[in-house]
């Protein structure tokens, strides 16, 4: 039996930091869900045009506030502001989205019912009824942290958890972050080398979209 992965890329990083990921996401050729913050998306439109052309895109909010500490209104502005700028740049409707440091609140279920977003990929802290919104809760918070530094893991080490993760959860969801795994080339490789193990054992990438519509959950316009 195929193992499905979510792949889920937050960008809010730097442009070679973006690129390192991209570039490997290229070259093994695997099906990646990106979220970009409004903000990078003005400093990288060419890019995201690009990745645009061959994944899933989604908005990450406009700056990446902690939405935990704004208003409902603000909140609603850095949303629906971020979400336009990624669909301006990539000239089509997005879905989904995810918010920064996975922190939500009855506010934000609030505004993505109202506003109409289809997923969203945030809960993995809280949990709160999500209403007509389909939620897809992450596995892992994420794939590097400045507490591995502290331990001493190298990249593999760090990377090896989530070849743990990959075997307990169907679908896994997987946060990426390009100021992580893409900080160097040696962050780079310990992500490759992380793709090529899960194809080796039978891992399937998805698409958000086609993998709500193989449950039947949603179908895209």
């Amino acid at each position: 039996m195929p193992k499905d992965i979510i792949v889920c890329v937050d960008c809010e990083g730097e442009y070679e930091q973006i690129k390192r990921i991209w570039n490997v996401i290229q070259k093994r050729e695997i099906k990646v869900n990106f979220f970009f913050v409004g903000e990078t998306v003005k400093n990288n439109k060419s890019l995201i045009k690009e990745i645009s052309t061959y994944h899933n895109v989604d908005s990450h909010t406009l700056s990446h506030h902690n939405l935990r500490k704004l208003t409902k209104e603000q909140q609603r502005s850095e949303i629906l502001k971020g979400k336009e700028i990624v669909e301006e740049a990539i000239g089509r409707v997005t879905y989904g989205f995810r918010a920064p440091y996975y922190f939500i609140n009855r506010d934000t279920v609030e505004i993505l019912n109202e506003e109409k977003f289809v997923y969203d990929l945030s809960g993995l802290y809280f949990r709160y009824n999500m209403k007509n919104v389909i939620e897809i809760r992450p596995s892992w918070f994420r794939e590097w942290t400045n507490l591995y530094d502290w331990i001493g893991f190298s990249p593999h080490t760090a990377w090896g958890i989530y070849k743990i993760l990959f075997r307990l959860f169907k679908p896994f969801v997987m946060p990426v972050h390009p100021h992580y795994s893409g900080r160097d080339d040696k962050f780079a490789k310990a992500m490759e080398d992380f793709f090529i193990f899960a194809k080796e054992h039978s891992a399937r990438f998805l698409h958000i979209p086609e993998y709500l519509n193989e449950k039947g959950l949603w179908k895209a316009k």
